[in-house]
């Protein structure tokens, strides 16, 4: 598997993915496909290089996280690798899960992310989360979206997201 993840590793970089990002991807891929999870494995790497190519995925995203509530965020990828908005968004959440006990991250102009338990494994390994609170992620694509997040029995924080292709939420 490390020889596969150095191979993806190096296509990424070679179409201007940054290191870092590069093997968050890579990692990400080859433990799908060693979790069973093939459909979200390497087999996107054609894809995934395609759209580099065409624009469609940025590979040096100003992805930006905003607090919009204490245990809420909203992260814009800016149109990179969703496994590296996700991994950021994943993060950031975890920690302020660990603080509040609950953490919600909507996230808007990303990518297909593969599996979502990726993500928050990572923030358990990692020690940015000890998994006793609860981490939601929402990835939303194109369109209007109203949310509500029930922080207790006394507050809810509501929130209107508008995703419009090329536009930052």
């Amino acid at each position: 598997s490390e020889e596969v993840e150095r191979f993806i590793r190096s296509a990424l970089e070679c179409k201007g993915v940054p290191p870092g990002d590069a093997r968050i991807v890579a990692d990400c891929l080859v433990t799908a496909n060693l979790s069973g999870i093939d459909s979200h494995g390497v087999v996107r790497l054609t894809h995934y290089i395609r759209r580099l190519e065409l624009g469609s995925i940025k590979p040096d995203p100003r992805i930006t996280i905003e607090h919009r509530a204490p245990s809420v965020l909203h992260v814009d990828g800016d149109d990179g690798f969703g496994h590296v908005v996700a991994y950021r968004a994943a993060q950031a959440a975890a920690q302020i899960c660990r603080e509040q006990g609950t953490a919600t991250a909507a996230i808007g102009r990303s990518s297909h992310f593969g599996p979502a338990s990726y993500f928050l494994q990572e923030a358990v390994a990692t020690g940015t989360s000890d998994a006793d609170g609860l981490v939601h992620l929402l990835n939303i694509p194109e369109g209007q979206y109203n949310f509500e997040v029930y922080l207790d029995d006394h507050d809810t924080y509501r929130d209107a997201i508008t995703v419009i292709p090329g536009q930052a939420v």
